[in-house]
């Protein structure tokens, strides 16, 4: 703190050292508060509240204040009123009253009175991809943190979805928003459809849009059609837009139909250490004379396809992943790749693909 006071200092105006003062200030307040030491907690957010200048800043000092006069048994209500003047009556305020929660018993607003706004959408996404950051710097489990958001956010599903209609909303805006919603841990809100579509009445012919409804619908139960993910990705080529390929290349393993696979890069969540796992010795188990027919007569691309069809979209991206560690393991060789993924395959498997190979022949 005294070494970020001599830097202000020399350049008052830096906010970055304002807002790393505010967060160790609202960070010690916390530990005080857990600890039920609510005088040293007070003298924390006063200290705060000397670098505290944009809205959501005033909105968490507001919040911590409410949740230290709660457990003092103090009359809170103000503070809550000087968060929604801060935040509004939206989602954010209600995500960020569960954040800056203290105890068993957070202080709560209903969820059927939320209101959503432009405003109120943009600082949420903020605040959702501050908290992925923050998880995966500390190295949290990417499942508890699915299950966090579930509990915050799925109470605001509907109200969520119908902003997918505010007119405020740009292009930019919906992209930003389907890339957010069609993360692993927030699909159980099942939000990245519904914008897409609403993007797409508007921006019909948006190659990014159109990427992300089919990445959308892959994750619905009938999963996405196919052959528009084909013609897609055809005229993604034509145009040489390399972010829809490279999407569309990453989430549908069945485009690799000819030439080595693409192998997409390891997502935040991986664990780096897995790979240790892996033995340095003989990886390729023996093979028996289907599965030699099978490595003779099924094209890599081919058969990576028809392992990944019933997979769903988070799934996909896991199967993604292991294919990556194979190739990783069989130096890129693909005769080895084959075996080492076939040998994977239950005996029903394996007949599935018999019966593909009797159908082709």
């Amino acid at each position: 703190s005294r070494y970020a006071k001599q830097i202000l200092e020399l350049d008052p105006v830096n906010q970055r050292v304002k807002r790393l003062l505010f967060e160790s200030h609202r960070s010690h307040a916390r530990k005080q508060l857990e600890k039920r030491m609510f005088s040293p907690c007070e003298k924390e957010l006063e200290q705060a509240a000397a670098w505290a200048s944009d809205p959501v800043q005033l909105g968490r000092l507001a919040l911590a204040r409410a949740n230290l006069y709660s457990q003092l048994k103090k009359p809170y209500t103000q503070w809550i009123e000087q968060a929604q003047k801060q935040l509004g009556d939206g989602v954010t305020l209600r995500f960020m009253m569960y954040q800056e929660s203290y105890s068993d018993h957070p202080i709560t607003l209903s969820p059927a009175e939320a209101v959503t706004s432009l405003d109120d959408l943009l600082v949420l996404s903020q605040l959702i991809n501050e908290k992925i950051d923050h998880w995966y710097r500390n190295k949290g489990d990417r499942w508890e943190l699915a299950s966090l958001f579930d509990q915050i956010l799925l109470p605001y599903q509907k109200i969520l979805q119908q902003a997918a209609q505010l007119p405020q909303l740009t292009v930019q805006h919906f992209t930003t928003f389907c890339a957010l919603w069609l993360r692993e841990e927030l699909e159980e809100l099942e939000l990245a459809l519904p914008y897409a579509e609403a993007a797409l009445e508007r921006w019909p012919e948006h190659r990014l849009l159109h990427c992300y409804r089919l990445l959308a619908e892959e994750e619905q139960d009938d999963g996405a059609n196919h052959h528009e993910v084909e013609q897609l990705l055809e005229e993604a080529r034509e145009q040489k837009d390399e972010r829809v390929i490279q999407l569309l290349l990453d989430h549908f393993p069945m485009l690799h139909s000819t030439g080595a696979p693409h192998f997409p890069d390891t997502p935040p969540w991986s664990d780096i250490d897995e790979e240790e796992e892996y033995e340095e010795e003989e990886i390729i188990p023996p093979l028996d004379g289907v599965m030699e027919a099978l490595i003779e007569q099924i094209p890599l691309g081919q058969l990576i396809s028809m392992l990944s069809t019933t997979l769903s979209y988070s799934q996909q991206r896991e199967f993604n992943q292991m294919l990556a560690d194979m190739r990783r393991k069989t130096a890129g060789d693909d005769t080895q790749f084959k075996i080492l993924l076939l040998s994977l395959l239950e005996d029903d498997g394996k007949g599935m693909i018999e019966q593909i190979l009797g159908r082709d022949s």
